[in-house]
């Protein structure tokens, strides 16, 4: 198993940019939270030859999230 916690942009795909406005802030802001939220992707890289489709998906949504 692998993951990652990526930023997505507009048309749902992994923004880097977005990614760093997150880095290094360890209590975001829930203006933060709700302009670039957080999604937490888990998939398996294992002697798969198939595209990198995530198999477990969570976003960041409640006051709570750490992400």
């Amino acid at each position: 198993m692998d993951s990652e916690v990526v930023a997505l942009d507009e048309k749902s795909r992994p923004s880097f940019g977005r990614l760093q406005r997150r880095m290094h802030v360890q209590r975001p802001t829930a203006q933060l939270r709700a302009t670039v939220p957080m999604s937490f992707f888990v998939f398996d890289g294992l002697g798969s030859t198939a595209s990198r489709r995530p198999a477990f998906r969570t976003s960041s949504a409640g006051p709570s999230s750490r992400l």
